[in-house]
């Protein structure tokens, strides 16, 4: 049971000043100390609590929190070792509390083979029923990918950063701007550069990962949603860099 203080008494006395602590409460708002005396539910010791903290913490110590949740609990058979345990009822309720510990756990869950493992979703949920399942699962994926926000989290979690050949191109030519970290997303694709201040962007392919239909289906997907698309060869790079630059420094509007 919660007791008030004789100053609180006055304070709490007229209607106005019932508003004013409501608004406190409400607001977090510190309001000359005002503070409640408080009945401990496990020791019955008086102590002071501030109104935004009543109602959620009524101990005076963590080791009376833990003593009154200790009085809760109920004594269990463990279903491994056999050996009895204290859990709390709540616990039970949700099919937890079997174990009296995570190596009894470890133990029951030997030989145990969950009921779809080395299954198929075909001989789990028949062959119409997994077709219907893998194509809401591939339209739901494809729509994560398209949302710019999900795609720079997915970069920066993954650690993505220029390789050798990206932070040398970033060097020469400071008119472009890696955002191949996911800083830029245009569509669900990330480009490797975009030329500051112009919507126009430079992709950095690798011989071994990509082929020539790429170049054009990636030039051809920037240019309907309004961008300008260079891609540059990293054999290109290596075997010609004046080439390279010459195509940089036109297609960034750099030569005079």
């Amino acid at each position: 049971m919660s007791l008030m203080l004789d100053e609180e008494e006055a304070l709490l006395s007229t209607n106005s000043n019932r508003d004013l602590l409501g608004r406190f409460v409400k607001n977090h708002v510190p309001l000359n100390k005002t503070s409640l005396a408080i009945k401990c539910d496990c020791c019955g010791k008086t102590f002071g609590r501030i109104p935004t903290r009543f109602g959620f913490s009524n101990y005076c110590s963590r080791r009376c929190y833990k003593e009154h949740m200790r009085s809760k609990t109920t004594k269990v058979k463990c279903e491994a070792c056999g050996k009895k345990f204290a859990t709390r009822p709540a616990r039970l309720k949700i099919g937890r509390g079997k174990y009296c510990s995570k190596q009894c756990y470890r133990e029951a869950l030997k030989g145990h083979k969950p009921w779809n493992k080395d299954k198929s979703l075909e001989e789990v949920f028949g062959k119409e029923k997994a077709l219907k399942i893998k194509a809401q699962l591939a339209t739901k994926t494809k729509g994560y990918w398209k949302k710019p926000g999900f795609v720079k989290k997915q970069m920066r979690a993954r650690g993505t950063r220029p390789n050798h050949q990206e932070e040398f191109i970033s060097k020469c030519f400071p008119f472009l701007q890696y955002v191949g970290d996911g800083t830029l997303i245009i569509g669900g694709k990330c480009p490797d550069f975009k030329v500051k201040d112009q919507h126009k962007l430079v992709e950095f392919f690798g011989d071994y990962w990509h082929d020539t239909s790429e170049e054009i289906q990636r030039i051809s997907y920037f240019k309907r949603l309004g961008w300008d698309c260079l891609v540059i060869w990293d054999s290109e790079l290596k075997n010609d860099f004046a080439m390279v630059a010459d195509k940089l420094n036109e297609f960034g509007g750099q030569l005079n």
